[in-house]
This record gives structure tokens, sequence and C-alpha cells, in this order.
């Protein structure tokens, strides 16, 4: 059986079609509504507006218990529409104009809000942490030469507005959450010797790109929900013999405006 990447399509392309219907549905009724005069023109600039989008498609992450990626999408919409609303209605700022720079401290309370409710635990894999008891090849792929490295049976990492390369020595790996937005994380994973059987990586790409390096030998159960990114198999592909042994990825895989890509 050829080396070869599960994707659960109740996940995938369905999901992203009905959230893509029902957004464009919202934005037909309200622009009808502002049309038939309905709602008040005042609040056309905050309603239909890129900011409100992020709002929107944040909101929808936070159902789908995407907590992590549902918060950022709704701390920059917030950020960037809180001047608009000013404009709007300036009275409500007493007279203050607002601009982007002043509502900076905004991503500070978001900010303690995220450090509050980040998830400590995923499934087992921060319940119980457990070091190598083996070491790697001393020799490094030369794209990761003067990256940073782990042993952790789990990887937990998150990038905004930077970038990141990672390299994963383990001999028990159990998964773990990476989250990008408006960055790039490559993670190899090519240095792991064992895989946890209960593994579960979740990647959540915003604005941004993961590179993911797995073994050749790997194969991948993922399930996806893509709008307005990609996420891409581009792994060179091998024969490997059907058994009990075969070795599964468990990925959870969300992206937006940005991409994901599996290579080895």
């Amino acid at each position: 059986m050829k080396n070869e990447l599960k994707i659960d399509n109740r996940n995938n392309g369905s999901g992203s079609k009905i959230s893509f219907a029902i957004l464009l549905v919202l934005t037909g009724v309200l622009l009808l509504s502002f049309n038939m005069g309905f709602i008040p023109a005042v609040y056309k600039p905050i309603l239909i507006s890129w900011q409100m989008l992020l709002v929107v498609l944040g909101i929808s992450f936070l159902c789908n218990r995407q907590l992590t990626s549902g918060i950022i999408l709704i701390s920059v919409g917030t950020f960037f529409i809180l001047p608009v609303v000013g404009q709007s209605f300036p009275d409500l700022f007493n007279g203050t104009l607002l601009k982007a720079e002043d509502c900076w401290p905004v991503l500070l309370i978001i900010g303690g809000i995220l450090f509050l409710f980040k998830k400590n635990d995923f499934g087992v894999c921060q319940k119980q942490k457990y070091r190598c008891s083996e070491k790697s090849d001393s020799d490094t792929n030369k794209d990761f030469s003067g990256t940073n490295q782990t042993v952790d049976d789990c990887i937990d990492k998150s990038v905004l507005f930077n970038g990141s390369e990672q390299i994963v020595f383990s001999s028990n790996f159990r998964g773990g959450e990476v989250n990008c937005a408006f960055g790039e994380i490559k993670l190899d994973l090519r240095k792991v010797s064992g895989l946890n059987k209960n593994n579960n990586l979740e990647v959540n790409a915003m604005f941004g790109s993961v590179i993911i390096y797995v073994p050749g030998e790997w194969q991948i159960n993922l399930k996806s929900s893509v709008m307005f990114g990609d996420i891409q198999d581009k792994r060179v592909i091998i024969d490997i013999p059907t058994n009990e042994d075969n070795i599964f990825l468990n990925m959870k895989a969300s992206c937006l405006f940005g991409s994901i890509e599996i290579r080895n």
C-alpha cells in the first residue's frame, strides 16, 4: 500500500462550503437590509468590513472549539474595527476620534485572556511529559541548521508576527499544538524515533504558513478545515506494506488565509 494522507471529508470540503455559503447569505441579507432602509446606513462601514469578517470567522472557530484561533481572529478584528466604530459614532467615545494606535491596550487585554484560557492539557499530552530515553543522530538537516531543538514528547508552539524553526527529538511523540498567525513555522519530526499510538497534533495557520516534515514511513489521518487557504501533501510517495505496525500521525488542521504543507 502506498503512503497516504487520509482525510476526513466531513470536516474538510463540506464544512468549508457550508461556512462560505452561510457567509454569503448573511452578507446578502445585510446588503439588502441596507438598500431597503431596514438598517441605518451608519452601521454599514462597521458590519460590511473586513474587520467584521475576521470577528465572524473568529466566532466560527470558537464554535468549532478552536479556542486559540478564534480568540486571535476576534482580537485582530476588534483592534481594527474600534476606529471605524469611533468614526460612525463619535459621541460613543466623547467625541474623540480613535486611531489604531490608540487601541493597542486591547491587545494586552486579549493577550491576558489568551494566557488565562490557553489549554494546558492536550489529551494525555500535557498531563504527563516524558523525556527521550535515547538521542538521535548528530547530523541535522541543512534547512534546520541553528534552529531550536526539543526532546519533549509534546510540542506547544505559537508564533505571532514572527518565524520559528523547530526540530523534535522524541522516542514517544504524543503530538501537541502548533499555532501560526502572520508568520511561519517549520516543524521537523524526522528525528522522532517513536510515535505514541494515542498521538494527536493540532495545527492552526491564519495569515501564515506551517511546514511540517515527517518520516517517509508515516501515514497521516488528517481532519481539516480550510477557508481561503490551502493544505498540501508534498511528500515523496513510497511503497510500504499493509500491516498492524503501520505508523499513523493523527492531525487536526485548520487554515484561514494561509497554508499548511506536509513534506518528507
